[in-house]
């Protein structure tokens, strides 16, 4: 038997995520940092941090009850958006922080 993954956890990556609009309905922050990764995880398992995308409270309840963002009109749309997004919001999150330390180094 092997021993359960520990997801990476990041609370300042998650504040990144809320403070960005719903990728489904662009409604205003904060928004819930869902955690998204199709066929992913498991029975009571979450994937990483990086793997979230920032849903309004109606769309992530939409989501877990339907299994598609209200905006889209299928599944597949769905699961495309919450990808894309989740590459954006990660190349945008890396840059930040690749320019911040930048900044800090000292010659």
């Amino acid at each position: 038997m092997f021993p359960k993954r520990k997801p990476y956890r990041n609370k300042t990556y998650l504040d990144y995520v809320r403070a960005h609009a719903c990728c489904a309905c662009l409604a205003s922050p904060p928004s819930d940092p869902h955690h998204f990764m199709e066929g992913g995880g498991g029975m009571g398992t979450k994937c990483d941090d990086t793997f979230t995308v920032p849903l309004c409270r109606t769309c992530h309840t939409e989501w877990h009850s339907k299994g598609v963002l209200p905006e889209t009109h299928s599944r597949i749309e769905s699961v495309a958006l919450m990808y894309q997004q989740q590459a954006m919001l990660l190349a945008r999150w890396l840059r930040l922080i690749t320019e911040a330390a930048t900044a800090d180094d000292v010659f």
